[in-house]
């Protein structure tokens, strides 16, 4: 989006095929429980071997030890919130303490979550804010800028089940590196099955078509 990127340099992943999955993080009386979020969780990480991590265990702590170094496909299956005011304020929810924390925009640029493809299974998370120099504020900048490769995201807010189906076509479209065609699979999936546009147009990639 702008050439200050270039100032940055990204961070260095050393993800081998290390996983992390996210979903349904308890977040207290605030915000509403997501069952197909943890359905979903449960079902990508059985395709990967690993354990999701849900509930009061979804926190950015337990994220942040999880992916360590880095990994190659970080999957979040939770709620996220748009600032327009202020972008870099945008946010994923996790679990905390009975409630929820915000690791937002700028949280991930001062500390980067390093994932050669990620995931925002959650609302609003391709929203951002143009700025007069070209950049683009917002959660998934600060995702490329901690060295993602290409991320998946949502443009409004998604329903609850057809994201669960979307994103189980996709991760077992995705198993041989081409995410470009998993995501057409999912979308085209969708149509299909006579969903609206609403539904299966919610999700964009963005960045490399294979990984």
């Amino acid at each position: 989006p702008t050439g200050g990127w270039l100032l940055r340099a990204p961070e260095r992943i050393a993800s081998g095929d290390r996983v992390a999955i996210i979903g349904d993080p308890s977040l207290g009386g605030d915000w509403q429980s997501l069952p197909g979020a943890l359905d979903e969780a449960q079902t990508i990480a059985s395709l990967y071997g690993v354990a999701a991590i849900t509930g009061d265990d979804a926190s950015v702590a337990v994220l942040r030890a999880r992916v360590g170094r880095g990994v190659k496909v970080l999957h979040l299956a939770t709620h996220g919130v748009f600032n327009a005011r202020d972008p870099l304020q945008s946010a994923i929810l996790l679990s905390r303490d009975g409630g929820s924390e915000r690791l937002t925009a700028a949280d991930l640029f001062e500390e980067p979550l390093p994932a050669t493809l990620v995931i925002m299974s959650a609302c609003e998370t391709g929203l951002g804010q143009v700025t007069a120099g070209g950049d683009f504020l917002g959660l998934a900048r600060s995702f490329y800028l901690s060295g993602a490769r290409a991320v998946l995201n949502s443009l409004w807010p998604v329903h609850d089940k057809p994201t669960q189906r979307f994103m189980q076509i996709f991760h077992r479209e995705a198993a041989g590196g081409n995410i470009g065609r998993a995501w057409l699979a999912a979308r085209d999936a969708l149509q299909a099955e006579g969903l609206p546009p609403s539904v299966y147009g919610a999700f964009v990639l963005g960045g490399a078509a294979r990984i």
